[in-house]
């Protein structure tokens, strides 16, 4: 009898389960109306809605971060960025508000937000662009942000599936297949931004292996993932631009680029329904890499969706550069195109989709990307790993210098608030965590790079890499003296071994050497370096 009065008197006392997620969902079915509901405490509350930032405030924010923040040369508008960083937790406490509008509804929050819990998510739930496009990761109740709460709280668009994935079971592994499509005429940004940002991130954890699609066109993409001899996709992390289009101007063009594409793929996708309201990514046409580049080939949302289908592909980054503010011919400039297609492969083909609502500077891709892959391999969510990535996009605001009368000057930009996640279903880790072990070194003979680091060339780069992804053997780099051909070829040879591309690269230095025999002065150092004698 006494052993059962302690056991009662146990269990009364336990704490409540902290590893518990505590998930408050606002439930949009359409732009007047939001319904609330706490995980496990029903019932739900159903509050009117009005979307309470302007279309001025909108295209506020898209001139601080993609003109203010990447465009301005010198003398820069600071008094319109200030004005802007300013209102940037006002507009989050409006969009509090409108949905807490109530006391019954603060008092909902009050009682999420003071649960035990190791993990917080409020997620948005609608079909309704207008909703999906809002700034929600702006999210402030009149004392801080909500996701630099401690715990953090997550925030992320959560869209049914049309289809239940399968359970994810944590890996030990991680396979991260790259898609960096550069088509000509469209903006040529740094390729190697985001690729040389998770590259440092996980030089460390063997676990985790990269893989660079070349070229980035859509029956290489195919053919990949239905290969069954190469490691399993579990990320793809495409680097490019994306476009919406309203009407449907594009889709006779879409089709039409169906003749180039292998015959059983375009059997398959020929009857796929494109139509208007369409997101594309813009992948690069099969071919030879020509003068100026590989022509573009629309992809929308119905192909992408296809082919990723049975994949099993985890998590799609979409890091489209300029992408979220492109629009077609002369329509006006939109925030769907990206929004659009996050959304539409969520609900059909991925669990998880990181994508970009805006551009992201050179230097947040670091904080950004780095961060966020190296809190993947820590064993955390890919909401949580999000949220760390913006504490140090939060932290580190400088993004460039630039002149700005006799000074040169940092420039800061709040841009913490451009990555949005979109799920499906539960917000879990994709891989256990992992042990850190130093690199295995490839074989070279390469300097390694001087601390200002290499500047430049990004062009030249991106052409010679693609040459060599297209069986040419030699490249030849002329120039006059002191331009820059020596540290352009060091610096494609690390990249090569980088990148995987190149398993050994020997550098043979010419400078100092005063012999008679130039090719034996090679062939020595082609032997010291792979450690062979010819």
């Amino acid at each position: 009898m006494l052993s059962l009065v302690l056991a009662i008197v146990s269990l009364l006392k336990k704490p409540k389960d902290k590893t518990m997620p505590q998930e408050l969902n606002l439930h949009f079915q359409n732009a007047q109306l939001v319904t609330i509901q706490l995980a496990q405490h029903p019932p739900p509350m159903t509050v009117d809605f009005a979307i309470p930032l302007t279309p001025k405030d909108r295209e506020a924010i898209r001139h601080y971060l993609e003109v203010y923040a990447a465009q301005y040369v010198m003398d820069i508008d600071d008094q319109e960025a200030e004005r802007v960083t300013v209102q940037l937790p006002q507009w989050g406490q409006s969009l509090f508000d409108a949905v807490f509008n109530n006391t019954s509804a603060k008092q909902l929050f009050a009682q999420f937000i003071n649960t035990p819990s190791d993990k917080y998510l409020v997620t948005i739930t609608t079909q309704t662009q207008e909703i999906l496009s809002l700034p929600w990761e702006l999210l402030h109740d009149a004392g801080q942000f909500l996701f630099a709460f401690r715990p953090s709280i997550t925030i992320l668009r959560r869209i049914p599936p049309k289809t239940t994935f399968p359970a994810y079971v944590r890996q030990s592994h991680l396979h991260i297949l790259f898609l960096i499509s550069r088509p000509q005429r469209e903006s040529f940004l740094n390729p190697r931004a985001d690729a040389q940002a998770v590259l440092k991130a996980i030089a460390n954890y063997p676990a985790i292996t990269v893989e660079f699609l070349q070229p980035a066109t859509l029956e290489n993409l195919w053919q990949r993932l239905q290969n069954p001899d190469l490691p399993h996709v579990d990320v793809i992390h495409f680097d490019g631009h994306g476009v919406f289009d309203k009407t449907d101007d594009l889709v006779q063009t879409t089709i039409m680029q169906l003749a180039g594409v292998a015959r059983p793929l375009r059997k398959q996708l020929r009857d796929l329904k494109i139509g208007a309201n369409t997101g594309y990514l813009l992948f690069e046409k099969a071919g030879k890499y020509g003068k100026n580049g590989r022509d573009k080939f629309y992809v929308p949302t119905s192909w992408l969706n296809h082919i990723l289908s049975e994949s099993k592909v985890r998590l799609m980054v979409l890091s489209a550069c300029q992408s979220a503010m492109i629009a077609h011919d002369d329509q006006e400039i939109d925030e769907e195109p990206i929004g659009s297609i996050a959304v539409g492969l969520v609900k059909e083909s991925v669990p998880s989709v990181l994508a970009m609502s805006y551009s992201v500077m050179p230097r947040a891709t670091e904080l950004l990307f780095g961060g966020f892959y190296r809190e993947i391999a820590a064993g955390n969510s890919v909401g949580m790993a999000l949220d760390n990535a913006r504490q140090a996009l939060l932290q580190h605001r400088k993004r460039r210098d630039l002149q700005q009368g006799q000074a040169r000057v940092e420039i800061e930009v709040s841009d913490w608030f451009l990555p949005t996640l979109y799920q499906s279903s539960e917000d879990t880790p994709l891989v256990s965590r992992m042990t850190q072990e130093s690199p295995q070194p490839h074989p070279h003979n390469l300097p390694a790079l001087p601390y200002a680091g290499f500047w430049g060339r990004r062009k030249e780069l991106w052409q010679i890499e693609n040459w060599f992804g297209d069986g040419v053997r030699r490249v030849v780099v002329s120039g006059f003296s002191g331009q820059g051909k020596t540290f352009l070829a060091q610096e494609l040879g690390r990249w090569l071994l980088q990148t995987g591309r190149f398993e050994a690269v020997v550098f043979v230095d010419y400078s100092g050497y005063q012999g008679p025999d130039a090719v034996q002065w090679a062939v020595t150092t082609l032997g010291s370096v792979i450690e062979q004698s010819f």
